[in-house]
């Protein structure tokens, strides 16, 4: 056999002992690439062979043996992923929705609130997707409850313009909301948990 021959047979077996015979498959990583998975990641085994492993926990999942189970339902829905046809929008604000019963609920409290204002509740936030959530959990961390675990989620919370503790608004919301069912949950207090959101209010029904 020519010497060239030989050298590239023993320069081919070099690269086998070296681990070449262990690189991941070309499909494989065009396929991490141009399909990315959350929180995917290479990792190479003790054995020296390449393998993709999956992250099993997400932070924020509800399942964190299998964070692709979607978090658990609430009035027959799931947190964030509410059929439309469960959510209606707030007359007065109709680029917010509620779940049904809340909407309804907070009509009465706001005519209540006319009354002695002379205007409608502002309205900042109300029903919120589970990829708003994300986005809102991603940007101010532990200030925003985590995608699945949120009560704007079940269409069940609203947060208020013009209110701080103390205010006049505060005093007739903290005197009047429980009248139609809602209320500010004890976290949100001055002397709660936190985070202190005087603007969070909740339907209990």
């Amino acid at each position: 056999m020519p010497f060239v021959g030989l050298l590239f047979i023993a320069i081919g077996g070099w690269f086998v002992d070296c681990g070449v015979q262990n690189r991941p498959p070309i499909g494989t990583i065009r396929d991490l690439i141009t399909k990315p998975q959350p929180l995917a990641d290479a990792l190479a085994s003790s054995n020296g062979t390449w393998q993709a492993t999956k992250v099993t926990s997400v932070p924020g999942s509800t399942n964190a043996t299998n964070p692709s189970s979607p978090p658990q339902p609430t009035n027959n829905s799931q947190n964030g992923r509410m059929p439309s046809s469960e959510l209606t929008p707030i007359s007065w604000a109709p680029s917010f929705r509620l779940r049904t019963d809340a909407e309804e609920a907070l009509e009465q409290l706001n005519n209540a609130y006319k009354l002695s204002f002379g205007h409608n509740l502002v309205i900042t936030s109300a029903y919120r997707t589970y990829a708003e959530q994300t986005i809102l959990y991603a940007t101010k961390g532990t200030m925003a409850a985590p995608p699945g675990q949120s009560n704007h989620g079940n269409g069940t919370a609203v947060d208020l313009g013009g209110i701080s503790y103390g205010n006049a608004m505060d005093t007739w919301m903290l005197t009047n909301a429980a009248k139609f069912g809602w209320h500010r949950p004890s976290w949100a207090t001055p002397n709660g948990a936190g985070p202190h959101e005087p603007w969070h209010w909740e339907f209990a029904g």
